[in-house]
């Protein structure tokens, strides 16, 4: 929360040029880009996808960054989970999806605000009644007649992701989980509410539906790219009640994903807290934070 509040007030930071194998990195065609993936060290399998996980040989530790359900219940760990860890990570309920598209816009976004213009992020909800009418439709497992979308265009903040006057933007709608419909047209509707004509200025367009981010990376099951449910219960106890919630219960293994405190966001600390709870197992005391 101190991160967000301090990123609203003095603006948030942004990596210059463009991360590929970021998800959020547009696709389309504004410029060659290619995706590079790095299995987990110790890990049997190709691509970036994990089929087992061992203990790293150095240390004998693995931190792995998995949604608790699918990445070790069912595809990594399986039968070595201690049956109540298993039973919790199978009881994990996943959030509503994402539906994403990536644009190349010549001249930019025409927005009918001009501080839009400016803007790095531009969230299209409407007012509060229609956010929570549209959130609770998706809840529901219904697709809203207009969604929430979040729009993206940092090139606003990094001239070089442009090409001339040709920009790369992406957007996103809150959709139902496993949505397995066309969300394209409702999301272009929803920027065209605030940018008239915006289908104009589009000279190339490639969408990800939630299947498509799930094949694209398996913490993303259902299309849920915040690796699981806000509820408040799954917010404050995630992946499951425990004292150490990164222990898988596995010797060596340890979870590190947006599964785990402090949930999703683009802040490390689930990796920090798991590398921690390895160390303290190996009887290393974590070095205090440089000030």
């Amino acid at each position: 929360m101190s991160r967000t509040e301090r990123g609203e007030r003095d603006g948030w930071r942004l990596r210059r040029g463009v991360a590929s194998g970021h998800p959020g990195a547009p696709s389309v065609g504004v410029r060659d880009r290619r995706e590079y993936r790095v299995p987990l060290r110790g890990a049997r399998g190709g691509g970036g996808r994990v089929l087992a996980v061992e203990p790293a040989p150095l240390l004998g530790e693995e931190v792995a960054d998995g949604a608790a359900a699918g990445f070790l219940a069912e595809q990594a760990c399986g039968a070595r989970l201690p049956a109540p860890v298993r039973r919790a990570y199978t009881r994990y309920r996943h959030g509503p999806a994402a539906y994403k598209i990536d644009l190349a816009v010549e001249g930019g976004i025409p927005w009918s605000t001009e501080v839009c213009r400016s803007a790095g992020t531009v969230h299209l909800g409407g007012t509060a009644e229609q956010i929570a009418d549209a959130e609770q439709a998706v809840a529901s497992g219904r697709m809203p007649r207009r969604p929430f979308v979040l729009v993206c265009q940092q090139y606003v903040a990094d001239p070089a992701r442009s090409v001339g006057d040709t920009h790369p933007v992406w957007a996103y709608a809150h959709v139902p989980h496993g949505y397995d419909g066309d969300a394209t047209d409702a999301i272009l509707d929803r920027i065209e509410q605030y940018a008239p004509k915006v289908r104009d200025h589009v000279i190339a367009l490639t969408a990800r539906s939630p299947a498509d981010l799930e094949a694209y990376n398996p913490n993303y099951i259902g299309g849920d790219i915040l690796t699981g449910a806000n509820s408040p219960a799954q917010t404050a106890f995630r992946p499951r009640l425990a004292s150490d919630p990164y222990a898988t219960g596995i010797p060596g293994i340890y979870l590190c994903s947006a599964a785990t405190p402090p949930g999703a966001g683009v802040h490390g600390m689930c990796g920090h807290h798991a590398a921690r709870s390895a160390l303290r197992k190996l009887g290393l005391a974590p070095r205090a934070a440089a000030r």
